[in-house]
């Protein structure tokens, strides 16, 4: 079971802290969950898996937001990484490793591999 411990509050920004820290895949099927549940609720991982941020300062949080995400959060989901996510990975691997060794070149896998992140809104 995960304990969560608010590390930090304010009206209009929360965050938890994980204790033990996640995994990464957990992390990330906790964070899709939460946006599933929630779509206009701000969030992010920190700390790699350690906690999670709620909110952007700009609007006032739910009271009841917490016991809602502990629900969520103590029957987590892992992420199934897309075929998109994949591609990225395996072309920043390429990429270091064309930065390594002088036969492969980096910098093409590297580009493509930014082209094709998600934009940010």
């Amino acid at each position: 079971m995960i304990c969560i411990e608010v590390a930090h509050s304010l009206p209009y920004r929360l965050r938890l802290r994980f204790k033990p820290a996640l995994q990464m895949h957990h992390a990330f099927g906790i964070q899709t969950e939460l946006s599933s549940a929630y779509p206009d609720l701000p969030l992010r991982l920190w700390g790699l898996g350690q906690g999670i941020i709620i909110g952007n300062g700009t609007y006032p949080l739910d009271p009841n937001l917490v016991s809602d995400i502990a629900k969520i959060i103590n029957n987590p989901v892992d992420y199934v990484p897309s075929w998109r996510d994949r591609i990225i990975h395996t072309l920043m691997i390429l990429a270091i490793l064309g930065w390594a060794l002088p036969v492969l070149p980096g910098t093409p896998f590297f580009l493509i591999a930014l082209a094709l992140r998600p934009k940010r809104p």
